[in-house]
């Protein structure tokens, strides 16, 4: 489809070195960012079950990516895994400490629709 074009002209783009790799690069990054955060896939969706993490990965990602760096891992990669190591364990406590209980006091009718595969 037109992730697989867009992918397939950002790499002529980039082979054949052009003023356009970088702007098609970006339009099929995000088509694609796109398309994989509204798949409905089997696998992905039991992701869910495991609990809600995204919110806690958002909130103490930048924290813990500047912690990092100030522990000196200055390579993205090497602050990246590290600030990951970090993320991970914080958004998982967070979601079943704090985020799922105060979820239980919301009324079921007001909570908000999260997708799950079908067991």
């Amino acid at each position: 489809g037109p992730a697989l074009g867009l992918a397939a002209l950002a790499a002529l783009a980039w082979w054949g070195p052009s003023a356009l790799f970088r702007p098609v690069f970006v339009l099929a990054l995000s088509y694609a960012v796109f398309l994989a955060g509204f798949a409905r896939l089997p696998a992905l969706l039991r992701y869910n079950r495991l609990g809600d993490y995204s919110y806690g990965m958002y909130i103490y990602a930048f924290p813990l990516q500047q912690l990092a760096a100030h522990w000196g891992m200055l390579s993205p990669g090497q602050n990246i895994a590290l600030a990951l190591a970090l993320t991970l364990p914080c958004a998982v406590l967070s979601w079943h400490l704090i985020e799922k209980p105060a979820l239980a006091w919301v009324p079921r009718s007001r909570r908000p629709a999260i997708q799950e595969a079908a067991p």
